[in-house]
């Protein structure tokens, strides 16, 4: 499908199907300008959950790659598991 000429942030708070369609390619600059757009015009309470929601899911994975870029992996050494307090686990160790 081909999305209008208008700015995507225009065409995604035309209406819910045209939000769906263009949701999950939105940058986040478009976002906010989509949820501006929208809290300055009709306040419709879905798209703004929803425009919200996408919203907060990028600001979160960008956050979480972020750390997970500085911090170091975890090694696995030889001693790193703690050994096992189920009962089941000394019966079967001595079998």
């Amino acid at each position: 499908m081909r999305v209008s000429e208008k700015p995507v942030e225009v065409y995604a708070t035309q209406n819910w199907r045209a939000l769906i369609q263009v949701l999950h390619t939105m940058s986040l600059p478009e976002l906010r300008r989509a949820l501006d757009l929208e809290w300055g015009g009709r306040r419709r309470r879905m798209i703004l959950l929803r425009l919200t929601m996408r919203l907060c899911e990028l600001e979160r994975r960008a956050r979480l790659a972020e750390v997970m870029r500085v911090s170091p992996k975890r090694t696995r050494g030889v001693g790193s598991r703690k050994p096992s307090t189920h009962k089941g686990a000394a019966v079967r160790k001595g079998n």
